[in-house]
């Protein structure tokens, strides 16, 4: 994510998981996919 004022933005039309690693523009598939069963509580369907 850019900067917190474009994640501000892009809360506002839906839901958003910024980029978790630091030194990347795009997390992995598969980080993004666990990141996701955590939020919403499918975690081992995730994995």
């Amino acid at each position: 994510m850019p900067d917190r004022a474009a994640y501000d933005r892009l809360t506002q039309i839906a839901p958003t998981i910024p980029v978790m690693a630091t030194d990347t523009v795009t997390d992995s598939w598969q980080d993004v996919m666990t990141t996701a069963g955590r939020i919403f509580g499918k975690q081992q369907q995730a994995e």
